[in-house]
């Protein structure tokens, strides 16, 4: 019942107010199921944009918090109708630091701590464009252990990022390999 390709349980609908900074951000759960329908359709900018895979412009950026198990896991955004960045930050709200971004996929770093609450921002590329779509945080560590794997599931930035599964995500003042 239930994978990746599907939603299954409960969902919450996410307006662009309810969490449009990271002191509202909306905490989600470990799990292998979509537990979100997010629109940023009248979302504001927090902060200025990741730029991690284009230039892009966060002025539409929604906010979502969790606490780290220490369990390999992965942020995704599925069926969303435009181009997504993905950021991840430690800290807490007005002190926050980036430590990871990735199109509609973003594979948690190895060495987040367990027990500490983690903020993930997500906003469309492009300028005065929201973005809808289901968003989950996923348990189970690789895309491909499911029947969600093609555009129609996960969407188009999935064909035009293969290195996902190489865990692969930018890290600021990282020197990319």
């Amino acid at each position: 019942l239930g994978g990746v390709g599907d939603v299954t349980g409960f969902l919450v609908s996410v307006s662009s107010t309810d969490n449009d900074e990271a002191a509202g951000a909306m905490p989600i759960s470990y799990g292998n199921e979509y537990t979100v329908l997010y629109n940023t359709n009248g979302a504001t900018q927090s902060q200025a944009a990741a730029n991690c895979s284009v230039e892009d412009f966060a002025d539409d950026d929604i906010w979502f918090k969790f606490i780290a198990n220490g369990s390999p896991a992965r942020l995704v955004s599925s069926d969303h109708d435009a181009d997504l960045t993905l950021e991840l930050f430690r800290g807490s709200p007005g002190n926050l630091t980036s430590i990871a971004c990735s199109d509609n996929i973003l594979v948690l770093p190895d060495n987040l701590s367990s027990g500490q609450t983690y903020y993930a921002r997500l906003y469309s590329w492009r300028n005065s464009t929201p973005v809808s779509g289901r968003f989950g945080l996923f348990a189970s560590p690789s895309i491909t252990a499911n029947g969600c794997v093609d555009e129609d599931c996960l969407g188009p930035v999935l064909l035009e990022n293969p290195g996902f599964e190489e865990c692969r995500v930018w890290m600021p003042n990282t020197p990319q390999t």
